[in-house]
């Protein structure tokens, strides 16, 4: 397997270990597979790594500057000490120790590659030239991969991209879940069969790729005992697992997606404008266990978790001057976030199994859950008080 990735692939995991990156990376250590990365791709996450690390670091001393007026010199310390260039070597390091153990190898750029864009170019050829957009740097990647493969002779290859949008069909992005999409016809045909997210690559190619992981490892967990580990988790262990390790991750997310909303995103009561302050304790109110895969020694748990948040509504006061808040409180609502959750939690496998009085609880003890990748689904205003009634509504709106 000769996988190639497009940036928005590990744009938000640049050391590739959560989630189902981390199992990628994990099937890479198989001799037939390996993992590239045009040159293009890797400057493009390492900018975006810098950006983020840049924005975080100058939060952090924000918070050092406004809480250091209340400490004590001589009793208390706020001490900070990263340094950028540390972090982004850091970066530069896990590639190279990516490459060196012969898992991932960048592709640099080919000279050749540079015909294809001078053609795009002059012709306006899709799907890189569409409306006087010029996509030059999908292009790079695009052809950068296809020239290595050919002149490579490389077989069994794959591309993963979310971005139908430019390497897609028409209607790419409808395509069935868990399926490759169909390319768009200027890029056929292809030496690449291109799939939305690694996920989706895993799910397709399952036979396959546990094929690979038991050559990679033993099998630790038997058919029989993969059923008793997803009754386990069914039961009450996975909401355990997230509880135990994750709770503080969950409310954090929800916490930060709510911030970034506007009152009328809370309500539509609150289309005056202003902020949205969450605040209070925030209450786990549901976990719902969805799937459980197992891939060599590592088993990937997928939870939907709700969480109900107190919100504090301060809305724009119209009678506003020089003696007046800009902003004045309105009322507190509480709003549910779904958000999904995915943990890894490493397996010893050098551990005896005993399949008759086998639990997956007892098995793992000991090996904390790792690398955890949370999303949000969705979210509710399930506490309310409505400021207007349905006439109101329609004189208002």
């Amino acid at each position: 397997m000769n996988i190639f990735l497009d940036s928005n692939a590990i744009y938000k995991d640049p050391f590739i270990i959560k989630g189902y990156n981390k199992i990628l990376n994990k099937l890479a250590k198989h001799e037939d597979v390996k993992i590239y990365v045009s040159k293009v791709v890797y400057e493009e996450v390492y900018r975006g790594h810098k950006v983020l690390l840049e924005n975080e670091i100058e939060e952090v001393k924000k918070s050092q500057t406004r809480i250091s007026q209340y400490l004590d010199d001589k009793k208390q310390k706020f001490i900070f000490v990263v340094e950028l260039e540390e972090l982004l070597i850091k970066f530069e390091d896990s590639f190279v120790s990516l490459e060196a153990d012969d898992k991932l190898k960048i592709v640099d750029h080919d000279k050749d590659v540079l015909d294809y864009i001078v053609e795009i170019d002059m012709y306006e050829k899709e799907p890189f030239v569409q409306q006087d957009k010029k996509e030059i740097r999908d292009a790079i990647i695009w052809y950068s991969y296809e020239i290595f493969i050919q002149k490579n002779k490389l077989t069994d290859c794959f591309f993963i991209s979310n971005n139908t949008k430019e390497f897609g069909d028409e209607g790419a992005n409808k395509t069935p879940k868990n399926s490759p999409y169909n390319l768009h016809p200027q890029l056929c045909p292809s030496s690449m069969l291109a799939y939305r997210t690694v996920q989706e690559f895993l799910y397709d190619n399952d036979t396959q790729v546990k094929e690979y992981f038991k050559e990679i490892n033993k099998q630790i967990l038997s058919e029989e005992l993969s059923d008793k580990v997803y009754e386990e988790l069914e039961e009450g262990l996975a909401e355990e697992l997230t509880t135990k390790y994750f709770r503080e991750q969950i409310s954090t997310s929800a916490y930060d997606y709510l911030s970034n909303m506007q009152p009328e995103d809370i309500h539509r009561d609150y289309f005056m404008g202003g902020f949205v302050m969450p605040t209070g304790e925030n209450d786990i109110s549901e976990i719902r266990f969805v799937e459980v895969d197992i891939y060599g020694d590592d088993v990937t748990v997928s939870v939907d978790v709700d969480i109900d948040l107190p919100v504090e509504i301060h809305l724009y006061n119209p009678v506003y001057d020089d003696r007046d808040d800009k902003f004045q409180y309105n009322s507190t609502d509480t709003v549910r976030v779904v958000q999904n959750v995915i943990l890894n939690i490493p397996v010893n496998f050098e551990k005896d199994v005993d399949e008759e009085q086998f639990s997956f609880k007892e098995y793992i003890e000991g090996q904390e859950p790792e690398n955890v990748e949370i999303s949000i689904i969705d979210y509710s205003n399930i506490d309310h008080v409505d400021m207007f009634d349905e006439e109101e509504y329609e004189e208002v709106f």
